[in-house]
């Protein structure tokens, strides 16, 4: 919202500006550089090529200026794509688990602490929860890469029917 109100001059509200803060999803933002072999306009993406190049920088700006860090996606296939985000997550699960891990050690450096039925009640609880998400994640991430290899191959995508349609010739 703030990157596009920033290219088109849209006047902001002050809950527009806090609302990054109270409404965070991860720490991190993927993000992709415009691509023109890869860009095509149709019913599912109207703006032209230039307007889409237009619209990065400040996108990304704004997710920088809202306290995001964001991590560009490779130009490649896009199953090299796919492989390079879920590895980049797994990634920072592992930094976060690691994290996590770090401040529950003990008095004494590399002595774990003990947990208690109730934390460890707790812990795998948090476990499901994130295998859950992980696992919707990556049915959204699944379903969102169909359409764009739809959108990249000259198709629209039709919701409905949720498969790639093409014009006949």
């Amino acid at each position: 919202m703030l990157g596009l109100a920033a290219v088109s001059g849209l006047a902001l509200e002050p809950h527009h500006l806090t609302a990054p803060g109270h409404y965070r999803y991860a720490s991190t933002v993927f993000v992709t550089e415009p691509w023109p072999e890869a860009y095509v306009q149709n019913d599912e993406r109207r703006a032209s090529f230039e307007r889409a190049t237009r619209s990065y920088a400040p996108t990304v700006d704004a997710y920088i200026e809202a306290g995001y860090s964001t991590c560009v996606i490779p130009k490649v296939s896009v199953q090299a794509r796919v492989a390079f985000i879920l590895d980049q997550v797994a990634r920072m699960m592992r930094l976060q688990s690691a994290t996590t891990g770090q401040s529950r050690r003990g008095a004494k450096f590399g002595q774990m602490r003990t947990f208690s039925m109730n934390s460890r009640l707790r812990l795998g609880i948090s476990f499901v929860v994130v295998a859950a998400a992980l696992a919707a994640a990556g049915v959204w991430l699944s379903r969102e890469l169909s359409i764009d290899r739809c959108l990249d191959q000259g198709g629209a995508w039709d919701h409905e029917q949720t498969r790639c349609v093409f014009a006949a010739r």
